[in-house]
């Protein structure tokens, strides 16, 4: 009796077993899935997400060509109402400091030459009104790298501002909320307090980067503020993150938005966002008392589509791709009766080299202009090398002997009298 009796106890307890086991994991998936909500997939994390995707965008939209170091080479030439051509060309060497400027209008036999030339740090002026080279004495000494546009990594700086940005959007209140199963709102709010300090941590991840140096010392960065006050609320789905509704609120009002699934709206009582995204285009349309202003339309490496409007002036512009190495893009302006048409193409022969053509029309206040013009732009190393001079000058030295040369040059060429001066 004693040993059925045991039998049957360890048989009780052994039925109890499977059930608290299966208890005990409902409650290990219960709590981890709430610990993955709250500690994984929070408003931090949701931030990291949206900074992300934004940082995609210079991989898909923006991506910056690196010229950086490389010599610089511009040759082309413009023709206005039937005058000219007009030949310029511009050499830029980092490397060796050197920047040269050529300027000429003409044929061969009565051709306006001039060329300005900037090497071993000294200025120079040489043109065919002259027999001899001009050195122009200056001040201080010039530095191509000073050029702020051509010491810029663009890409890293895109990504290094996006990064910086979101990483003082952390310093404001954030919050996570768990409204039921399929819904959850992100909170970030930013105060007085928290939008200075993320001002501050902003600044600082910019200011500390030493290849952000040249950006920086451009703007005065204490004088910025980047991070209104007031309150971020995103609603989206607890499993999948994706957008449902979101507002942000300050001083000035409140703007709510929403994702159908189709496209993002944000909108108050006056003006009205859309923006429609895919993975092969993007639509975006900005309409202010129902009147669109903006228009954009992007397919992803195929055609680009611009047109902003507002009150009685008009802008479109377009950029179509043909194949991978050529381009045709317009440009329209419209203000009244002024106009301003342009119409060119884009070959591109490699990353460093292309070739650009513009024909274009005009009414300005009644005046019209028809132009034509051609580009040719290389980026590469060893492309500009010092000017040989001879018969060197200074400017202080001129005589009238020389400044009444250069007038009766000047006369010849062009064709016309002294009496027209």
């Amino acid at each position: 009796m004693k040993e059925e009796e045991l039998i049957k106890e360890k048989e009780v307890k052994q039925n109890w077993i499977i059930p608290l086991i299966i208890i005990l994991i409902i409650l290990l998936v219960i709590s981890g899935t709430l610990a993955y909500l709250f500690y994984y997939k929070n408003a931090e994390k949701f931030i990291n997400q949206v900074k992300n995707e934004i940082v995609s965008l210079n991989n898909n939209i923006l991506e910056f060509k690196d010229y950086k170091g490389k010599d610089i080479k511009y040759n082309g030439n413009l023709v206005v109402n039937e005058v000219g051509p007009f030949n310029y060309s511009l050499s830029l060497s980092t490397k060796e400091n050197i920047f040269n400027i050529d300027l000429n209008y003409g044929d061969d036999l009565n051709k306006l030459d001039g060329k300005i030339i900037y090497q071993d740090d000294n200025l120079y002026l040489n043109s065919n009104l002259l027999d001899k080279t001009l050195h122009i004495p200056t001040e201080e000494k010039f530095n191509i790298k000073d050029l702020e546009f051509l010491d810029i990594d663009y890409n890293y700086m895109y990504k290094k501002i996006v990064d910086a940005y979101f990483e003082g959007l952390k310093e404001a209140k954030l919050e996570t909320k768990i409204n039921n199963i399929k819904e959850k709102t992100y909170t970030i709010e930013l105060d007085e307090i928290s939008a200075k300090n993320a001002n501050e941590k902003f600044e600082k991840l910019l200011m500390d980067d030493e290849k952000l140096k040249v950006l920086t010392d451009m703007f005065e960065m204490d004088n910025i503020s980047f991070y209104p006050t007031g309150k971020i609320i995103v609603k989206v789905n607890t499993w999948t993150d994706k957008l449902i509704e979101y507002s942000f609120t300050n001083e000035f009002g409140k703007i709510s938005g929403k994702y159908d699934g189709e496209k993002y709206t944000l909108e108050n009582d006056e003006y009205n966002w859309e923006l429609y995204k895919n993975k092969d285009s993007i639509r975006l349309y900005f309409l202010y008392l129902e009147k669109p202003i903006v228009t954009l339309k992007y397919d992803y490496n195929e055609k680009l589509e611009l047109s902003i409007s507002e009150n009685n002036e008009l802008l479109d512009f377009s950029l179509k791709k043909v194949d991978d190495n050529n381009y045709e893009f317009n440009i329209n302006y419209q203000n009244g009766d002024n106009y301003i048409k342009l119409e060119g193409k884009i070959k591109a022969k490699d990353i460093y080299n292309y070739e650009i053509t513009i024909d274009g029309q005009s009414n300005i206040e009644g005046n019209n202009i028809n132009l034509s013009s051609s580009l040719n732009m290389t980026y590469g190393d060893n492309l500009v090398s010092k000017v040989a001079l001879n018969n060197v000058g200074e400017v202080e030295d001129l005589t009238e002997e020389d400044l009444l040369s250069i007038m009766m040059n000047l006369t010849n060429i062009l064709g016309i009298s002294e009496g027209d001066f």
